[in-house]
């Protein structure tokens, strides 16, 4: 049986995939209805000039669809090569993977490329997660060994100068030494108040990423907060001297949790001790619309700019050698943050270096905890 022109016509329209011949100028002499329907164009349209310049393609793939035109009419086989394509009328892209190649005509003495295009829009959006998802496995697996190391060292020092300074304690001489006992006893107490601290930041961190952190909303007295992270770090402060106080101004009430608000202050506050050598560090607190804004302000080393936009990442510090020095493990901001974020509000700062940093974080004065 021998099909007629119309009868190929009808089978071509029928298929899922675009089917075209085009001349060596580029103006179509066939399409079929896909073709259509992914383009948007009739016919007629489709016709009626090269197709470069139809409007069916992006800026972006203009160069590629040129090179490719170039390269088939050369006499090589192109494809598959993706290629996205415009619909004029809904502006929609879809990608499709195109194979052509050039075949000769004699009857009319010159050349026309004909081609197949198939639509992978789900296949492509699909690898592309895929490798998004690739990417976002490796960078959790660096952050993870990281953790690992980071943790292991962390966890491990404090509990070394405990358990040596536990053992010293054990001695009768040392005992009798009132001084010294005390010395040896508020050192174990720093120790395990930062190992407290650094195993509730894991946790936290932990229960984000697994989306298991809860929030206990209630009423909370700004100024008691306040005045409790006050005499939790004010020893830490007359260690080096410095000024530790807070401004809340009129009587502030705010419905939040009350815990991870404490943990927010708590690690801005001791952060702000560790990188300040001489002056002073204060909180304020403030309303602002249906916001408290609260902030952290200390005349310490300060941040350089380079670091701004890092200073929020897991495991970052500044510089890791002073870092060190003031026991710092690089997670602090990134709780604090991940915390405001959870709870509603925003976090940001604004630093010199040799002059201080503050930092602002806000909260809504009802609670917009995010489950």
């Amino acid at each position: 049986m021998k099909l007629n022109p119309n009868m190929w016509k009808k089978l071509f329209d029928f298929a899922p995939d675009i089917y075209y011949i085009h001349d060596e100028k580029g103006i179509f002499v066939y399409a079929n209805k896909m073709a259509e329907k992914i383009t948007g164009l009739t016919p007629k349209k489709l016709k009626s000039k090269e197709f470069i310049n139809l409007g069916i393609f992006p800026d972006y793939e203009i160069k590629k669809v040129s090179y490719l035109v170039k390269s088939v009419l050369s006499g090589k086989q192109i494809g598959p090569a993706n290629v996205d394509i415009k619909n004029v009328k809904t502006g929609k892209i879809t990608t499709v993977e195109v194979i052509a190649k050039r075949c000769y005509c004699g009857s009319k003495k010159k050349y026309f490329v004909l081609g197949v295009a198939r639509d992978v829009t789900t296949k492509v959006i699909a690898e592309k997660k895929l490798h998004e998802s690739i990417k976002k496995l490796k960078e959790l697996n660096k952050e993870k060994n990281m953790f690992l190391s980071i943790a292991a060292h962390e966890l491990k020092t404090p509990m070394a100068a405990i358990k040596g300074f536990t053992q010293l304690l054990n001695n009768d001489e040392l005992v009798k030494d009132k001084e010294k006992r005390s010395k040896y006893l508020k050192i174990i107490e720093n120790e395990v108040d930062r190992l407290s601290l650094l195993v509730t930041d894991l946790l936290d961190l932990t229960r984000i990423d697994l989306g298991t952190i809860k929030f206990i909303v209630e009423d909370v007295d700004i100024s008691e907060i306040l005045d409790r992270v006050q005499k939790e770090m004010q020893q830490l402060a007359k260690e080096k001297k410095l000024q530790l106080s807070y401004e809340c101004k009129n009587k502030i009430k705010i419905k939040t949790d009350r815990e991870k608000l404490y943990e927010i202050l708590i690690n801005l506050v001791s952060n702000a001790i560790k990188y300040t050598e001489k002056g002073f560090v204060k909180v304020v607190a403030e309303k602002q619309g249906k916001f408290i804004k609260f902030s952290v302000i200390d005349t310490g080393i300060g941040i350089d700019k380079k670091y701004h936009k890092k200073i929020f990442e897991r495991f970052f510090q500044v510089d890791p050698t002073y870092t060190r020095e003031n026991k710092g493990y690089g997670l602090g901001l990134s709780v604090c943050k991940e915390l405001v974020n959870k709870m509603g509000g925003k976090i940001w700062f604004d630093s010199e270096v040799g002059k201080g940093t503050t930092f602002y974080f806000t909260l809504p004065i009802n609670s917009r905890v995010k489950r």
